[in-house]
Order: C-alpha cells, then structure tokens, then sequence
C-alpha cells in the first residue's frame, strides 16, 4: 500500500471499544455500506465477523451505483448468509423497508421468548457503519426527528446514542470508524472517492487519474456522455477537455488543477452517472 495513508481520530479508537462492549447486549448488528463500493466501505470489525448475531447489511446510496453490479453483490452477500437491502436512504420509502426488514429478522427470537412464556421484549439493533455512507441520514430517518447531525463529510457522529423508532425496536447508534491503515491502496482511493475519507488523504491527481481508468474502461458510455464525446486517449488530455468542455480555464486555479477536482466532485456527486468501483467475485 502507499505509505503514511492513515485517518484515525481519537474518537474513533474509543468507539472501537464501545462496540464490542455494545456487541454484548444487541440481537442484530445492522450494517450500512455504500453501493458503490461494496468491499471498501464494510465496517473494519464487521467485515471479518463471524459471531451469532444476526446480520442485516445495507447497500446505501443505491441510486448513484451500477443497478447490475448492486444485484450481483446482493447475491454474493446473500451466499454468505447476510439479510440484504438496496436503497436510496433519502428516500421516505427506505424506513418501512428496513423496519419491516429488522423485525422479520428478530421474529425467531420473539418466537422463542413467546414458547416460554415471556412477553416479547424490543429487539436492540446496532446500527454500524463507516463515515459518509448514510448511517445518520438512516437514524434521523427512523427516529422521525433530527437525532444526530447529518454532514457530508466523514467523522461526525461522536458517541453511542439509543434511538427508540416504535416500541418494538431500539436501535444502537455508533460513530463510523476506519481502521487505522490500508492494506490496499485502491481501498484508500475508493473511499476517498465515495467521500468516507478526509478527501486530501490523498493527491486529487491520484484520485481524479484513478477515476480516467476506471471509467474508460468500465463505464465508457456514461464517460462519453459526460464528456459529449469520445474519451481522450490520455488522462492528461481528458484534463484539458474537461477543463475547456466546463469553462474552467480562468478562475484562478491551474485549469488541469479545476478540472481534475471537477471530475472528482461529479463522479462523487453522481452527475457522471451510475457506477460500482468494485466488482462482485
């Protein structure tokens, strides 16, 4: 990997802690992951967990991926047991999905309180994810109110915080951590890209460079949409395009410099059109 690639803030190391503690007390670990890069954005506990509790894993942001990539990850998640969902969290639809989704999921443990002779207690979900993929839009949303601050930018969440949506369900609120490295370069630069990562982490040439390959090659159409042409045989020349195609030739900034930020932005921001960074194996 590239060296000295790190985002760790404090906070972060005291919420890793937290959740394992949490793990203790919860029935369902829900998890949201960004579509866009299915691998990249699982959580770094979860991602390697294989312990008892149930398992709900959410594809966020849905509508700024490749819909075909979404339905091939869907079934290899599927494959390895996870209960999945793919949706655009702002949209009011997504509440009901995912309530409905987590009380399906506790109903054989309502079931067995009920065959001896308890009455059905709420089932504690903690909800996990790593900055920027959507969990506090997701909260807000089911607490009905504005219950944690909603930015986007990575890291803003602070402390652990229960969220009562109806009286059959409590949900565990959890600030987004990242480990504290990463093995692969390409994780580093897909979460930039997805904007769960401080976007200086690394040079936007390196992201703006990344992004020329990946849809030369994966997303031609969309690219050539985006560009109103065919795509330049170079990076540096699509700079130039992009540049003069969006008039940023003379706003203060070298226009190569404008251009790979605008790349950047648009793809983040979807404006270039649906797409998947990773590849369903």
């Amino acid at each position: 990997m590239a060296a000295g690639i790190h985002w760790y803030p404090g906070h972060m190391a005291a919420a890793s802690k937290e959740i394992l503690r949490y793990l203790k007390i919860i029935d369902i670990v829900v998890e949201i992951i960004d579509a866009r890069a299915p691998i990249s954005s699982r959580h770094p506990y979860f991602a390697t967990y294989e312990g008892p509790k149930s398992h709900l894993l959410i594809m966020a942001k849905s509508d700024l991926a490749d819909g075909y990539a979404t339905t091939r990850w869907r079934q290899f998640y599927a494959e390895k047991g996870f209960s999945t969902l793919a949706l655009n969290l702002q949209e009011p639809a997504s509440v009901p999905t995912i309530i409905r989704a987590i009380k399906d999921i506790g109903a054989p443990l309502w079931e067995k309180q009920a065959a001896k002779g308890m009455k059905p207690q709420p089932l504690r979900a903690m909800i996990v994810g790593i900055p920027n993929v959507g969990k506090s839009t997701l909260i807000n949303r089911l607490a009905h109110k504005n219950a944690v601050n909603v930015e986007n930018r990575p890291g803003v969440t602070r402390a652990p915080q229960w969220i009562k949506p109806d009286d059959k369900i409590w949900l565990l609120d959890t600030p987004g951590i990242l480990p504290t490295n990463y093995e692969l370069k390409v994780t580093a630069i897909n979460l930039a890209l997805i904007g769960s990562v401080k976007r200086d982490i690394l040079p936007i040439e390196t992201l703006s460079e990344h992004l020329y390959h990946f849809m030369a090659s994966g997303y031609p159409h969309l690219f050539e949409s985006y560009l109103g042409g065919r795509i330049p045989p170079t990076y540096e020349a699509t700079l130039d395009h992009v540049a003069t195609r969006f008039g940023l030739l003379s706003q203060g900034m070298p226009a190569r410099d404008q251009a790979a930020w605008r790349l950047y932005q648009d793809f983040k921001d979807g404006v270039i059109g649906p797409m998947t960074l990773e590849v369903a194996y």
